[in-house]
């Protein structure tokens, strides 16, 4: 396939930026405005949703002895739930913006690609997500529910 120079945007921040790509799809460079890690492309359709699920956010300081216990607690709720959590280095800027989501309801799209992770119409999202930060008592996140 030819490569071409294409417009994509942020599902997360509408960002808009151009690529040299030989996709037609989603592309996994980090979005330059919020970190995101997924970009789509300008007039792609994502088509008709296969769920529904509601994102919920998270922020604890577990130095603080009871938002230790609230994250405690929220840990043993999702691995109840079958969760795993999916961590990785995020920018602080993605996370601000995965806030705005809090109690959301999003759609999800091509829901059997992969097993913890999908295609929605504000970016990749995880059944459980957390940033992994130098600081280990900041502990940020999201989680989808039905």
């Amino acid at each position: 396939m030819k490569i071409t120079r294409k417009k994509y945007y942020c599902p997360v921040c509408k960002n808009e930026s151009d690529h040299q790509t030989n996709h037609n799809g989603e592309i996994y460079p980090r979005c330059k405005k919020c970190g995101a890690g997924v970009l789509y492309l300008k007039g792609q359709t994502l088509g008709i949703p296969e769920a529904v699920k509601t994102l919920i956010y998270y922020c604890f300081n577990i130095e603080n002895e009871k938002e230790k216990i609230q994250y405690q607690e929220l840990k043993t709720k999702l691995k109840g739930l079958g969760y795993k959590i999916f961590s990785c280095i995020e920018k602080s800027e993605y996370m601000k913006y995965i806030s705005k989501y809090h109690n959301t309801k999003i759609n999800l799209f091509n829901i059997k690609q992969f097993d913890n992770q999908f295609i929605s119409d504000i970016g990749r999202v995880f059944y459980w997500k957390e940033a992994y930060y130098p600081n280990k008592d900041i502990k940020e996140g999201y989680y989808l529910i039905d």
